[in-house]
Order: structure tokens, then C-alpha cells, then sequence
């Protein structure tokens, strides 16, 4: 499995995240200030190579004052990274 930590504010934004061509929404918004908060996780992951991408959209929540994608960790929940 895999993990996104991040840190999430009023300022942050709407990230996209794909995994082996799945792609997800991550909303990073949050009213007080938080750091390595798990905003994504993907479980159950078959043994093996995989793909992840996490890119800036631009876009946000209604409620955020911006669009910042600020990423603390990515945690392998078992495996390596190659």
C-alpha cells in the first residue's frame, strides 16, 4: 500500500493523484494548519511494480484562500521503491 502525508491549510489545493493509471482528487484544504496529515491512501496493492504521479492542478476547494500542493511524505507500506 501507499500513504500521502501533506500538509493541509486554508491555502492549499486539489492535487491529482494516479496510481497504475487510476486517478484521484486530493483535497488538501483544512481550516487550521496540519502536518503529515494522511490525505491519500491506497491499500491492497497486488505484489509488484507500480506507478504513482501526484501533480499540481491549479484548482481548489471552494473554501481554500489557494491552490498550494505541499507534499511532507510518501510512505510504502510494504515493498521498496525503485
Amino acid at each position: 500500500g501507499i500513504k500521502l502525508l501533506a500538509s493541509t491549510y486554508k491555502d492549499r489545493g486539489i492535487a491529482k493523484v494516479t496510481v497504475d493509471g487510476e486517478s484521484y482528487s486530493v483535497d488538501m484544504y483544512s481550516a487550521s494548519a496540519k502536518y503529515k496529515n494522511v490525505v491519500f491512501q491506497k491499500k491492497d496493492l497486488k505484489s509488484g511494480t507500480h506507478s504513482i504521479k501526484i501533480e499540481y492542478t491549479g484548482k481548489k476547494n471552494s473554501k481554500a484562500t489557494g491552490t498550494l500542493t505541499v507534499i511532507d511524505a510518501v510512505d510504502i507500506t510494504s515493498g521498496n521503491i525503485i
